[in-house]
């Protein structure tokens, strides 16, 4: 019996099995195709609890999918596809605002909107913050910019409702991270080994499906933004352990290839650094403290600094060559020692020059975590060749520099083929035995974190 047989009367919401929609759920933004059997778009929690059954007695792999955006490749898959983004997305703001209960389909953009009358704001800060939803976050742990101060979603996570790998509805309790010291970002996989909220963070849809969240929220403070440049990406990543020291909100590097000309001097190198203070003024005063003020620009008004989260935000959009390149999500989430960011650096540069690509630098530079993505035609063969060595070798200098080969945007396709390198052998025996708790059957997006192959996929490479 097919999955949609099976579903047939069960259900609110829609079973798809045409193939304009299957093609359209075969990708999301990562660089990978998986055409799957069926989607099904569901209504309700109780949707949710139907199909994971049904998944479950026909045999059928079920993958989890909220706004798509995953760069990794986790919400593509050849069983079911589970769209649970018009699930009710619910947002309650709870004890003046300092917490938050929303539904998994809720986007950050919208509970961060409900939580601005309270002067609050969720932890993690996302590009794709408008597209981003509540599930999907948890799914990948996800942080962004300011993650060395507000840390990722797990050291927010307060409890969860999830529906597991058998169809039975759990509410998890979530040991969230005290204080507001500076954090360090953790390697990708479960974020915990514990049945608690904290193991599913950044479990990828493997455990189960995320239904709800209630998360701990962060207060709003005035900032201010400052822009130094550089002759490099590694004189820029040279500056950072020293900015550091002032524990700014974020740290941003941009090479040449990510400016595109759209600073004033054609810098090579640009750090985008955000302080805040108790006041406007506190702020500039920080700001002011980081080093010669002759080097960093200050915008004037709030407007100016939109301005440079902008040209931050807008890397990929600009990243369009004619000659049929695109930026490909491959080894984008790497996160070394800062003070080892000029030799991961170089060192992709390098494995660059030997394959005859370019590569865009951009990404958390306080954190450690740069996404370097290739500029590739994945249409000619060599292009593909290169993607295949430069993921392998890009893992060897990783491992090299002491780091993680994931720290932010998950394993997915892209790389939980490279888990058996990358992690003791006791940490994936303690990951076998949460999945097994949570879904004994092993329906729920295999392949994923766990890996069942040895090499990259790249037969999945899309065109």
């Amino acid at each position: 019996m097919t999955i949609a047989a099976a579903l047939r009367g069960r259900l609110k919401g829609r079973v798809l099995e045409d193939a304009d929609a299957r093609e359209r759920y075969a990708r999301d933004q990562s660089a990978f195709r998986v055409l799957p059997a069926a989607i099904v778009v569901a209504a309700s929690e109780e949707d949710v609890v139907e199909v994971v059954r049904a998944c479950r007695e026909t045999a059928t792999p079920l993958t989890v999918r909220s706004g798509g955006t995953g760069l990794a490749g986790q919400s593509i898959g050849a069983g079911a596809v589970l769209d649970v983004s018009m699930l009710p997305a619910s947002i309650e703001a709870g004890d003046e605002g300092r917490s938050v209960r929303a539904g998994a389909a809720a986007t950050v953009d919208d509970v961060n909107a409900a939580l601005e009358p309270y002067g609050r704001r969720l932890g993690p800060d996302l590009t794709s913050s408008a597209e981003a939803r509540i599930g999907g976050i948890v799914g990948t742990n996800a942080c962004g910019a300011g993650s060395t101060r507000f840390g990722r979603t797990a050291d927010g996570v307060l409890e969860l409702d999830v529906v597991d790998g058998t169809g039975e509805r759990r509410t998890l309790p979530g040991r969230p991270a005290e204080g507001t010291g500076r954090f360090a970002r953790s390697p990708s996989g479960y974020a915990g080994v514990d049945e608690d909220a904290r193991a599913v963070c950044g479990s990828e849809g493997t455990l189960g499906v995320v239904v709800s969240a209630r998360l701990a929220t962060w207060p709003r403070r005035p900032s201010a933004v400052g822009v130094l440049t550089f002759g490099s990406p590694v004189e820029a990543a040279e500056a950072v352990p020293e900015l550091a020291e002032h524990r700014p909100v974020a740290v941003e590097l941009m090479d040449r290839t990510a400016l595109r000309s759209r600073w004033p001097g054609d810098p090579h190198g640009l750090l985008i650094v955000e302080v805040d203070g108790d006041t406007r003024e506190a702020a500039l005063d920080a700001l002011a403290d980081l080093g010669d003020p002759e080097r960093i620009q200050v915008g004037d008004d709030a407007s100016a600094e939109r301005t440079v989260w902008g040209l931050r935000r807008s890397v990929l959009a600009e990243l369009l060559p004619e000659d049929g390149r695109r930026p490909v999500a491959l080894i984008e989430d790497a996160c070394v020692a800062v003070e080892r960011l000029p030799q991961l650096i170089e060192g992709v540069d390098a494995l660059a020059a030997r394959w005859d690509v370019e590569v865009v630098h951009y990404g958390h530079a306080a954190a450690g975590t740069l996404h370097l993505r290739p500029l590739l035609d994945l249409r000619r063969e060599d292009h593909r060749r290169a993607a295949v060595a430069i993921v392998a070798d890009h893992a060897d200098l990783v491992a090299s520099l002491g780091g993680s080969i994931a720290s932010e945007h998950g394993l997915g396709l892209a790389r939980s083929w490279l888990v058996p390198k990358a992690y003791p052998a006791e940490t994936l025996r303690a990951w076998a035995a949460l999945k097994a708790s949570f879904d004994p059957d092993g329906i729920m997006n295999p392949g994923r974190v766990l890996p069942d192959r040895e090499t990259f996929p790249v037969e999945l490479l899309a065109y």
